[in-house]
């Protein structure tokens, strides 16, 4: 079961945040909230645009790095806007029986592998560092991985540039290259993170938007008519500011303004887009 994760620089998260399942102090009153003393069912909730979606998503991140999964969630803006690092930090600690899984990585962008780490029991079991090219495969007879061929693994990593290597992560490569036992760890882990799944409603919605808009768009053009609606969304508690910009074809986009301006449709929260749904459709 995932027992603690924890993101910081992905999207709306510029500090680090942590959700620690393992804490079940205060649902003692609830039993059928706990299985093997780690919180099985949570409810989080809050006001439109604080990140539920988007921490929905980045629990889901581990999904692409093990399975290479492409759901249909745009990622132009996978860091913070307003952070000057260039990478997020994911962690996830799972257990499984009596192990005890740790694997962290950073990210870039959406498919930009920099580091990927797994340690099983306080015992590292591999590290790699794809921009520096150091690698450490050392450990992995702890899990009776010593079968994988490393320099096959290698291979295309060491005949690009650090630039443009393609960084497969090492877990996926192992998890599906190495004959594993079913009551492996790793399979374990592979098993669980297949399960990871998130329904949102939001989607279809979001990717329709633009095209259905632009008359709004157009309505939008009057200065005073954004500031209305920026002030609309504030009022409505989402605190934003919004820039409305002419693209070379001619067409308008609306922005929210951050030190990088961030595309209004394709981060807006569900909750939001249907304000706004609500607000074109009253003025």
């Amino acid at each position: 079961m995932l027992k603690r994760f924890s993101v910081k620089n992905y999207k709306n998260f510029k500090n680090n945040i942590q959700i620690d399942f393992d804490n079940v102090g205060r649902y003692q009153f609830n039993k059928d909230c706990i299985e093997n003393e780690v919180l099985s069912k949570v409810i989080i909730y809050g006001r439109n645009a604080t990140g539920k979606t988007n921490l929905g998503n980045a629990m889901l991140d581990i999904r692409k790095v093990l399975l290479a999964t492409h759901d249909l969630i745009d990622e132009t803006n996978f860091l913070n806007a307003d952070s000057k690092e260039k990478f997020a930090t994911f962690s996830y600690t799972f257990q499984f029986d009596d192990d005890v899984i740790i694997y962290n990585y950073k990210k870039s962008s959406l498919s930009n592998l920099l580091d990927e780490e797994l340690t099983i029991n306080n015992q590292s079991i591999f590290k790699c560092d794809f921009l520096n090219k150091n690698f450490d495969f050392e450990n992995l007879k702890y899990i009776h991985g010593e079968t994988a061929n490393i320099d096959r693994y290698m291979h295309p990593l060491n005949e690009g540039s650090s630039d443009n290597i393609m960084r497969l992560p090492f877990i996926r490569w192992l998890i599906n290259n190495v004959a594993f036992s079913n009551d492996s760890s790793l399979m374990k882990l592979s098993l669980y993170v297949k399960n990871m799944l998130m329904i949102d409603t939001g989607n279809t919605m979001r990717y329709k938007m633009k095209g259905v808009y632009n008359r709004f768009y157009d309505y939008l053009e009057d200065q005073e008519k954004l500031d209305e609606l920026e002030s609309f969304l504030n009022i409505m508690g989402i605190e934003c500011q919004l820039v409305l910009k002419k693209l070379p074809d001619g067409d308008n986009e609306l922005y929210f303004k951050h030190d990088k301006l961030v595309p209004f449709y394709k981060n807006a929260s569900s909750g939001t887009l249907v304000l706004i749904y609500l607000y074109n459709r009253l003025f």
